[in-house]
């Protein structure tokens, strides 16, 4: 059987999403775009290194494709790896029956990480860089004066993402999110299953008209 999402496209009718789903919040597709996002900041380290030393012994960054290049892909990597967490602690919540009301990714990982055997969410290796780039995360989506240009630098993500923290945090993070992926990708196998006797199984169709696919470029 196919645990299927229906849907319908304005243009081409009713469509069809399979899954494997579980309450499918696409924690490992949001994964793989963080380390993605992260990345970048390989690169962006090189062309920091390449910028001439001036006087004031400082490398100035005074290119506004780089600026806004670098700052896209501090918001792939900060906003995805939240996101990442949160479809991740709600799959577990979901699945093993806890009290997630709270939106708030701490309080989820609170009630999360002792269920998965951890003391708590504070001792899973990688913690601080969590805290970081959900602190982060709160600046990038809240801009205010005081997120934007402070004495400060290391909690503003304009001057954050242009230091050496980005990759050190990635790690840190990577560190968290694995550890907790791997626990949880353990208990699924582990827990009760139970026999349902299925009378009758109808598929469904639509009756909605559907545009042919293009035709094939020759």
């Amino acid at each position: 059987m196919h645990l299927a999402q229906i849907l319908v496209h304005e243009q081409l009718g009713a469509i069809s999403v399979h899954g494997p789903f579980r309450v499918e919040g696409m924690w490992s597709a949001l994964y793989d775009e963080v380390g993605e996002a992260f990345g970048e900041f390989v690169d962006i380290g090189v062309r920091l290194e390449a910028l001439p030393v001036g006087p004031d012994a400082m490398r100035a960054v005074d290119d506004e494709e780089f600026v806004a290049t670098t700052y896209r892909a501090a918001t792939r990597a900060v906003v995805g790896a939240v996101l990442a967490l949160q479809h991740l602690t709600a799959e577990i919540g979901f699945i093993l029956g806890l009290d997630l009301d709270a939106t708030d990714l701490d309080a989820r990982l609170r009630r999360v990480a002792p269920a998965l055997g951890f003391e708590s969410h504070a001792t899973i290796e990688g913690w601080h860089s969590v805290h970081e780039l959900e602190q982060l995360r709160h600046a990038i989506e809240h801009p205010s004066a005081e997120t934007l240009y402070s004495a400060d630098w290391d909690g503003l993500p304009r001057a954050w993402i242009f230091s050496d923290k980005p990759l050190k945090a990635s790690e840190g993070y990577r560190l968290f999110f694995d550890s907790l992926a791997e626990r949880w990708l353990e208990v699924p196998p582990t827990l009760p299953t139970q026999t349902v006797t299925i009378g009758a199984v109808r598929g469904a169709k639509s009756t909605l008209p559907a545009k042919r696919p293009p035709k094939a470029i020759p």
